[in-house]
């Protein structure tokens, strides 16, 4: 029987074990790991939380203790076998290089998708569920500079060729913006676009308001483009 350990885990442990990190970056799997990361917890009180039959619950418990993603911290005695309770550090740090390349793209969608669920949940509660007109929105097919057929979903224009956020700006019109835009930049431009992407985040992070909005932002260079970092 394994003896339960009595002092507290890394907070930040480093996760290599291939299992271990598959079960990390997919979503679907690491729900089972969730509610040890909030506490102390039986295989019963974590099969409730996650909605699962505690039998899947005991096979994902055993299997995640082997591997190290949780640690058993008591047993309580009782008729029969004693009940084990578990917990997992609060937070884990899988480097890059345990991923393998091929899964790479994988690995950020797996992180991505429950993230980008909530922004599209928000969008289409803002479009839907409010009073806005929801016919000033669709989607926007225009022929780009390089030829191809760009497609993003936004605010009906004034005008074909202009003022494309005149209607999302006005007063009336929910605080909602969602675009993909390629853009033709230099190293050095994207450089700067980044640090002044994260100086605006971090400036509205520290803001109290009483609304919660959901941000997603991201850049990368065009896959086989030229703007990857110049070599050091």
């Amino acid at each position: 029987m394994d003896k339960p350990e009595r002092t507290p885990p890394s907070p930040a442990p480093v996760v290599t074990e291939p299992t271990a990190t598959q079960i990390l970056l997919d979503h679907g799997r690491r729900r089972y790991l969730e509610p040890f990361m909030r506490g102390e917890r039986s295989t019963a009180e974590a099969a409730d939380e996650v909605g699962v039959p505690v039998k899947d619950m005991a096979y994902r418990v055993q299997r995640m203790h082997r591997i190290g993603l949780l640690h058993l911290t008591a047993e309580q005695p009782r008729a029969g076998r004693a009940v084990r309770r578990y917990r997992a550090p609060t937070s884990f740090f899988v480097p890059f290089s345990v991923v393998p390349e091929p899964d790479m793209e994988e690995a950020f969608e797996n992180l991505l998708r429950p993230l980008r669920a909530r922004l599209l949940q928000g969008l289409a509660h803002a479009v839907t569920d409010t009073e806005w007109n929801v016919h000033d929105w669709g989607y926007r097919f225009e022929l780009n500079e390089r030829g191809r057929v760009s497609v993003v979903p936004m605010a009906r224009p004034v005008e074909p060729s202009g003022r494309i956020f005149e209607r999302i700006l006005q007063a009336d019109a929910p605080a909602v913006y969602l675009s993909y835009v390629p853009l033709q930049l230099d190293f050095a431009h994207a450089k700067q676009l980044q640090r002044e992407l994260i100086e605006l985040v971090q400036r509205y992070q520290q803001e109290a308001g009483a609304g919660t909005y959901f941000l997603s932002v991201g850049l990368a260079p065009v896959e086989g483009g030229p703007g990857a970092a110049p070599a050091p």
